[in-house]
């Protein structure tokens, strides 16, 4: 709330209000009948109002389900004769606190697996019917995040929902990982694609990947409040594994993020789908990325993710501690983090190729 020789004294009267300098705005709590009062105070006071804010605006959030009401749900398209086994399985989830991504990430490939397997040998099977099961659904060249998805929604199943130390969580063997590198970008490549477009919203959602290296689920997830001017960071709730994290407001954001406020007056979620009561879709996000690269002129396979990558990598590249960006990523184990080292130019580039030293003082024999 903002205003010109305002009687500041009403809005003093507000409980858990801050003024916020920079902005020189006062910051209310977003309830109904506050702004009222503050409407009818302001207006008994001489003073002239704008609302700025929708005539719902306080309805702006997310739909998400209940735990109860997503496993009834869930519940509702099963089978009868895996009720029984799904109902305890969403139970155990829940008891683990598992986000709903999670239960759905899960669920699917253990469904099929118990159809597969058949509801009536799911207890008794052993290590070599698992490998038998996994080796199946490898050959009908699924994604290897699949594959190892399938494998631990089985394990979560024999190890946390039966908790009897089955034969299969003692002998079950892991697929083994690709050692894929991530795709990186050069500085220079981000820079055409932070350029390539025009317009603000899609030019700050641009700017949000490269200076934060968040994911886009955490991008499409930040909310207004969670832009902390005075402290220069973006505080991320609830990031992959229901971890919070803060992460720096790089100062060509924040000065571009003000312009963003201004054109589009964000009520609660930072950057609004088309109602405005709901985030921006991540199908339109990575429609808008695809369309930056495209005029940017990159010519290898990216995503909105490769951002990412890139914040990590140009970290390194400059001499950040691995720890740091392994805290700014929200990555749980620091072995996730090192891959970023084997893609990093900040030791390899010191390294003198051994054709190099032997040519030195020479040319090569061509014409």
């Amino acid at each position: 709330m903002s205003g010109y020789k305002s009687n500041i004294e009403i809005i003093k009267n507000v409980t858990n209000r801050y003024y916020q300098k920079e902005d020189k705005k006062w910051i209310i709590p977003s309830d109904p009948i506050i702004v009222q009062r503050l409407k009818d105070d302001y207006t008994r006071d001489g003073a002239q109002i704008v609302n700025r804010l929708p005539e719902d605006a306080f309805d702006y959030h997310k739909k998400v389900l209940s735990y109860g009401q997503f496993k009834s749900r869930f519940l509702e398209k099963t089978v009868v004769e895996l009720k029984p086994i799904l109902e305890r399985y969403i139970d155990t989830l829940i008891a683990f606190k598992r986000s709903q991504r999670t239960m759905t990430t899960y669920l699917g490939p253990f469904i099929k697996f118990v159809q597969q397997i058949g509801i009536e040998h799911i207890n008794t099977i052993s290590s070599k019917d698992l490998d038998k099961y996994m080796a199946m659904i490898s050959g009908n060249k699924v994604s290897d995040g699949y594959l190892h998805n399938a494998f631990n929604a089985i394990m979560f199943y024999y190890r946390d929902v039966l908790r009897n130390n089955h034969v299969v969580v003692k002998e079950a063997r892991r697929p083994k990982k690709d050692s894929k590198l991530p795709i990186i970008l050069s500085v220079q490549e981000v820079d055409r694609i932070l350029r390539a477009l025009h317009n603000k919203k899609h030019v700050t959602i641009l700017y949000t990947f490269y200076s934060s290296g968040m994911r886009l689920k955490e991008i499409l997830s930040l909310r207004v409040e969670d832009i902390w001017w005075d402290r220069d960071q973006l505080f991320v709730k609830g990031g992959k594994g229901m971890k919070d994290r803060v992460v720096p407001l790089a100062t060509v954001l924040k000065a571009l993020l003000k312009f963003y406020f201004d054109e589009y007056k964000p009520v609660y979620w930072l950057f609004e789908g088309q109602d405005r009561k709901l985030p921006y879709t991540e199908k339109s996000t990575q429609n808008v990325f695809k369309k930056a690269v495209k005029l940017a002129k990159i010519n290898k396979k990216v995503t909105p993710h490769t951002m990412r990558h890139c914040f990590a990598t140009h970290l390194l590249d400059g001499g950040t501690d691995v720890r740091y960006i392994q805290e700014l990523l929200g990555h749980s184990d620091i072995k996730t983090t090192l891959i970023y080292t084997h893609v990093t130019n900040h030791s390899i580039n010191k390294i003198q190729s051994p054709l190099d030293k032997l040519m030195i003082g020479k040319n090569p024999n061509v014409n």
